[in-house]
């Protein structure tokens, strides 16, 4: 079964008067703003990537139908104060995707010291929720887990489940690769771990229920626009990326 439900890609939010955005990363609050905006104005609903999968799961097309999935890599607190409060006043949902290790702390794994950020802490993942987001696993050391011996990989894969699971009260589904690498046996292992579901960065906008766990994602930026947002939504985008796509399900 295959379904055109974007998911959009975030790291970074911030106030719209910051003075710069220091990367790509970065987005602003009323960029998200307009990306929901364009959706919603046009009948869309959004939805979380735990329920995309159970859509994809039950062959349930019908409840896929003009709905889009916001989802924030890397739980950062700025994800907190400035996405949070945005979704919950217009009615959308989201899955945050948080490095276990990291929780309450600053990221390390970028080499710049001006490129580290601070971590969403317990209450504040508890919080999002308690309010109806969806909390995802992203490892816990956001590393290449291509990279890793067997036993450190599923010790990541169940860790961080078990972590996030035991804060927010209910079991975590779903895996976000981090920097979307993986490869079949980080896929395998994935699932033998118990997820539903995990999302890459191969782009698309169509999803496909025999790969689940090679969710497409749409990054945004602040630079993204109507005109994207259409040729996104247009099949086009899917057929650009099709031999990433058949690669990735191939290896």
């Amino acid at each position: 079964m295959q379904a055109r439900v974007p998911v959009f890609m975030f790291h970074h939010v911030e106030a719209d008067d910051a003075s710069t955005h220091r990367s790509a990363l970065f987005v602003s609050q009323s960029k998200l703003h307009e990306i929901a905006d364009w959706f919603l104005e046009r009948g869309f609903e959004s939805i979380s990537v735990k329920r995309l999968a159970e859509c994809l799961d039950g062959g349930d097309t019908a409840s896929l139908n003009r709905k889009f999935v916001f989802t924030f890599d890397d739980g950062a607190r700025n994800n907190f104060e400035y996405a949070y409060p945005l979704l919950s006043s217009i009615g959308c949902t989201a899955t945050f995707y948080v490095p276990t290790d990291y929780i309450g702390m600053s990221s390390d794994w970028r080499k710049k010291k001006n490129r580290s950020f601070e971590i969403m802490g317990e209450d504040e993942i508890l919080a999002l929720s308690r309010d109806g987001f969806e909390i995802g696993s992203h490892g816990c050391k956001h590393t290449d887990l291509t990279a890793l011996a067997f036993a450190e990989l599923n010790r990541q894969m169940l860790d961080s489940k078990a972590v996030l699971s035991g804060l927010i009260g209910s079991d975590v589904v779903t895996f976000a690769y981090p920097y979307g690498l993986f490869d079949a046996r980080v896929v395998e292992c994935a699932k033998q771990a118990g997820y539903s579901a995990a999302c890459s960065t191969i782009r698309g906008a169509t999803q496909d229920s025999k790969h689940a766990f090679i969710l497409k994602r749409i990054m945004v930026t602040e630079g993204t626009g109507s005109i994207r947002l259409r040729y996104f939504m247009s099949g086009l985008l899917d057929f650009e990326y099709r031999k990433e796509f058949r690669a990735a399900v191939s290896g």
